[in-house]
Parts: structure tokens; sequence; C-alpha cells
């Protein structure tokens, strides 16, 4: 039975799938688009299925990269056709790499932090 994700789904429903998954909480605003005032951000219509299957399976994410055999396993599960699961695929791989991207950059930024805390701890002790 395919749960049809986000596309049956209207927009409170999906921000309400959305928070129930704690870490990757998440208010959906189709109307205002994103509000760097706030936490919401936009999830376009044709994107709202590969988020909700980003979130459904982000337990198979480790080290920088997806476990596609759990994913796999993850979404077949939730009860998701493998041809829905084919059609997810490449956005899947997308989000995939732009949190490898961003968990690259929040490493980099806690290295140099911890660079520089040491030079000055250095030449604290000089």
């Amino acid at each position: 039975m395919d749960r049809g994700l986000a596309s049956d789904a209207g927009q409170d429903e999906v921000a309400e799938d959305l928070r129930q998954f704690g870490e990757f909480e998440a208010a959906v605003d189709y109307e205002a688009g994103q509000d760097e005032q706030s936490d919401q951000f936009l999830i376009e219509p044709e994107n709202c299925d590969a988020v909700q299957a980003f979130v459904l399976v982000s337990s198979q994410f480790r080290d920088g990269a997806f476990r596609y055999e759990g994913v796999a396993a993850g979404l077949a599960m939730a009860g998701i056709k493998k041809t829905k699961i084919k059609k997810l695929f490449p956005k899947l791989r997308l989000m995939e790499a732009g949190a490898r991207e961003r968990l690259a950059s929040d490493y980099r930024d806690v290295i140099g932090r911890a660079k520089q805390e040491a030079r000055a701890e250095a030449q604290d002790t000089t």
C-alpha cells in the first residue's frame, strides 16, 4: 500500500508529520517562503515526497552517506512502492550530497575554532 507521502496531505498535515521527527523538526509554510527571522522554510510541493522520505530514513545516514540497503528497506517497510522509490531516489541523492556538504562545512568550522583556541592558548602560556 502506497502511503502517498506528502502529495496526498495538506499543508498542515505535512508540517505536523515533519514535526513528529523531533531533531528534523520543520514548519512548512507554502505561502511565506523562507523567513530569515524564523525556523520556517519553504518546501516546494514537488519536493515534499523526497523530504518526507529523507526524514523517514534519516537514521540510515551515517558518516556522511546513506546506507542504501537500509534506505530501501525503510522506505519499503513504510509501504512506499518500488516505482515511487525509484522516482524519489535521485532527489534523495541530492539531499544526501547537501547534507554531506553541510556536515563538512560544520566540521571545518569546528576545526577552525579549535585551531584558533589552541593558538590563543599557546600565546597565553608564552
